[in-house]
This record gives structure tokens, sequence and C-alpha cells, in this order.
């Protein structure tokens, strides 16, 4: 077991309380992370000395085990930590599930348009937004902004 997966097993009251402060429920029904998070917008949560991704305390706490291996966002939102909206999977899985959504690298689906795109590099070139900024503008994830901006995609 590794140490994140010990530190999930052993949560208490006092880091549940500290972790749930940290969500505010939605409109849509998911409940946002509003801590901080990692550059691939994924909520992350300091706990007993380690940086845990938040989706996975919530599975941990929700369940009362850490996840077998990665924690699938059934509503496709990295954001969201709601209990019902996460599933244990592993990354055959979470590649199949990008890959149905057009979020893998490599996949013919495209969620932008070239103007999108456009628009998208030059509010980046202006450095005045963020990435997770600009991803919520054109309903994205951030990780496709950052790969919009290194190059990868939409070239």
């Amino acid at each position: 077991m590794s140490k994140a997966d010990l530190i999930l097993a052993s949560l208490d009251g006092f880091d549940a309380a500290r972790f749930w402060t940290k969500v505010t429920v939605r409109q849509d029904g998911c409940w946002e992370w509003t801590g901080a998070r990692n550059r691939d917008g994924y909520g992350v949560f300091g706990c007993k000395g380690q940086m845990l991704r938040a989706p996975r305390v919530a599975f941990a706490l929700s369940r009362g085990r850490p996840p077998k291996a990665i924690v699938l966002h059934n509503c496709d939102n990295p954001e969201c930590v709601r209990p019902w909206c996460l599933e244990d999977g592993d990354q055959r899985q979470n590649m199949a599930d990008a890959r149905a959504r057009g979020r893998a690298l490599g996949t013919r689906k495209r969620v932008l348009s070239d103007a999108q795109v456009g628009e998208i590099k030059a509010l980046l070139a202006k450095g005045v937004m963020s990435n997770r900024a600009i991803a919520r503008q054109f309903s994205v994830s951030p990780s496709l902004i950052t790969h919009i901006k290194k190059g990868r995609v939409h070239r």
C-alpha cells in the first residue's frame, strides 16, 4: 500500500471536517472543490504531510477505503468531489472514457472550432487569464488548454 493510500485509510473526523469545508454544492449537482488545484484542474488536499487528490479523499471518506486504482468521474468534471459522481476504475477504463469524451490525445473528435482555438491562443499570449479560467469559458478541461499552449494539439 502506498503512503497516500495509508493516509487515505486512516482519515478521521477532523480530516473529514476540514475536507468538506472546501466543497460547494453547485446548481448542476456537482460538489465543487474550492481548495487548491493542480495544473490539470483536480483538487488537492494537504493531509498528514502529503498532498492528496481531492476526488481520492472524497472517495475514501464516503466508502471507508482508498480507491483500488483510479477514481473516475461519471460527471466528467475534475473539480467534482460528490461521492455519487466518483467510481473506482483502472487506467484502461480511464483512457477509454477519455477517448469516448474526445479528451485523449490523437482522438478525432474535435470539441473546439478553429476560431475558438485562435481565441484561446490569443488569451494565452496575453497572459491575462489562467488556464482554468480559459477552460471554463470554453467548457473544456484545463489540460486541453495546456495541450494547446504547448502545441500538442490544434497546431
